[in-house]
């Protein structure tokens, strides 16, 4: 009886997947006893139990990359880490998705991490693996942005956001929908939306409270904030926030094609990756938003409507010929651009079924 027991026990180890071994008995502690044993001695070893979702994937991903940073005297707490995922029952694809971003943004995120997708039955269940290049002696390689703010530079940087959302945002309407920062999504009442406050939260607090000198990546950071920005407004009625303000590291104020290119490259992809595209919404602000630097000639997500666009709905709307001809395009281009132009970088995490209930709205 003990040794068919022991086999049946061996069957239902290597060969139910995952969703099965949890609904026995003690299946969630066994099967994370069978992950620890199959991960590296020396790794660091993340157990997401909470997660079933795309986007809590990627909200623990980022957070787990920005937590394995590089202290200042140059060496680090794990050179691999594994993140298990025993309740997620979705596509392998999204994870395969998640390490190619990582992978193809490893420069930006800090010496050369490297993501591996592993599912079952290769692995006990659905995973990714982390791994980074040993050090280089003294000093830190910055191939890569680094953070350097400190509380002065933060509170600065989010009263002046705050400011610019009272005197520029709303008192020059470039938002309807924006009253003042403790009301928001106003105005879309009569389809059962409540107005909120907007959040206003800069990246680098997070890092600033760890209490211990570290060198930490720009991107990872302002990734890490990003899709946590994406749970709260999952998680939270819009009551409690109807939209957020996410102030990146000061270090990209004075970058601003770096800036969109860890945005285009880096966040946008990850969020098509996981699918959240239905969840939020997302433009991206910065003091020196330059259209001509984007390049795009059709809607690009995250980014101003292209100037030919703006200058094809002046021309529906403007019927004199000759007010079309004394207008100055140099000054559409402009003033398309300054609705773009905030204090520091930052990003706007928009809901998007408010966006979808405005479009209709606006369509009446």
């Amino acid at each position: 009886g003990g040794v068919r027991f022991l086999r049946w026990q061996i069957v239902v180890n290597l060969a139910l997947p995952p969703p099965v071994r949890l609904r026995f008995p003690g299946g969630e502690s066994k099967l994370r006893a069978d992950c620890e044993a199959e991960a590296a001695p020396s790794s660091n070893f993340v157990w997401a139990g909470d997660v079933t979702k795309g986007y809590q994937i990627a909200t623990v991903l980022f957070k787990t990359i920005e937590n394995q940073q590089f202290h200042v005297k140059n060496t680090r707490i794990k050179a691999e880490t594994s993140i298990w995922f025993p309740y997620f029952s979705g596509e392998i694809e999204i994870l395969r998705e998640l390490a190619r971003v990582v992978n193809e943004n490893s420069h930006r995120l800090g010496n050369d991490v490297s993501a591996l997708a592993v599912a079952w039955p290769q692995s006990p269940c659905s995973m990714l693996r982390l791994s980074w290049k040993p050090l280089a002696p003294a000093p830190i390689s910055r191939e890569f942005l680094i953070v350097e703010d400190d509380i002065q530079k933060v509170e600065s940087a989010v009263a002046e956001t705050k400011q610019w959302v009272d005197k520029i945002l709303c008192k020059l309407k470039l938002c309807p929908y924006t009253i003042s920062l403790s009301r928001a999504a106003v105005g879309l009442e009569s389809a059962n939306v409540s107005p909120g406050p907007v959040r206003v939260h800069h990246c680098s607090k997070n890092i600033l409270c760890k209490g211990y000198p570290m060198f930490f990546s720009a991107a990872a950071v302002l990734s890490r904030s990003f899709w946590e920005g994406v749970t709260e407004l999952a998680s939270i009625s819009e009551e409690d926030v109807a939209t957020s303000l996410l102030i990146a590291p000061s270090v990209y104020d004075m970058d601003f094609r770096e800036f969109v290119a860890t945005c285009d490259e880096l966040i946008e992809p990850s969020l098509q990756a996981v699918g959240a595209d239905d969840i939020v919404g997302r433009a991206w602000f910065h003091p020196c938003y330059n259209s001509t630097d984007v390049g795009h000639t059709t809607i690009l997500p995250g980014h101003a409507i292209p100037t030919a666009i703006v200058q094809g709905f002046i021309h529906e709307q403007i019927k004199d010929k000759e007010r079309l001809q004394n207008l100055n395009l140099e000054d559409v281009q402009r003033g398309n651009d300054a609705v773009r132009w905030t204090p520091h970088a930052t990003i706007n995490l928009l809901r998007r079924s408010q966006l979808k209930i405005a479009k209709k709205v606006e369509s009446k």
